[in-house]
């Protein structure tokens, strides 16, 4: 079942069909089974295969906000002394 709700949720993240069908059930509009239209899931079942794992997309996630937060500590000091408009916005 979690290997569905994040093949789904990344689906419909790319896809405005699969997206309008998940806010459709999760208000009730639409029953669960709608996810088993073929065209659906198709789309589910296929992100289900190519999936990374959750722990590696964890890591990868926190490791680029990692970065991100220096680069910012970096562009936050350097501003003091530096031309404003020379500063790298986030």
């Amino acid at each position: 079942m979690l290997k569905f709700g994040a093949a789904l949720s990344k689906v419909a993240a790319e896809d405005p069909v699969v997206h309008k069908v998940m806010v459709e059930v999760q208000h009730l509009l639409k029953p669960g089974s709608a996810y088993q239209a073929p065209e659906i899931a198709e789309r589910i079942k296929a992100a289900m295969a190519s999936r990374t794992p959750p722990s590696l997309c964890f890591r990868r996630h926190r490791t680029s906000l990692q970065i991100h937060a220096a680069q910012h500590r970096v562009a936050s000091n350097s501003s003091e002394n530096a031309d404003p408009a020379s500063v790298a916005k986030c």
